[in-house]
């Protein structure tokens, strides 16, 4: 049992080994810089206009009107 507990280890750093070089970039990957950061543009969610206005305001909650039957 202890051959294969050994056995199991060896493979899993060659496999974490493997993985490691296969991932590696050598250096061209880097994060951002400051100024790069500052230039990246997101924007915050936003309605698409009045459709979905619309929607909210009446469509959404138009199950609310539905008469529910109770025994």
């Amino acid at each position: 049992m202890k051959e294969a507990i050994a056995e199991t280890k060896r493979l899993n750093k060659v496999k974490a080994e493997a993985n490691r070089l296969k991932h590696q970039h050598e250096g061209l990957c880097q994060p951002f810089t400051d100024k790069e950061y500052q230039q990246v543009i997101t924007t915050m969610k936003s309605s698409y206009g009045a459709k979905a206005k619309k929607h909210s305001f009446n469509a959404l909650w138009k199950h609310n009107d539905v008469k529910l039957e109770t025994l």
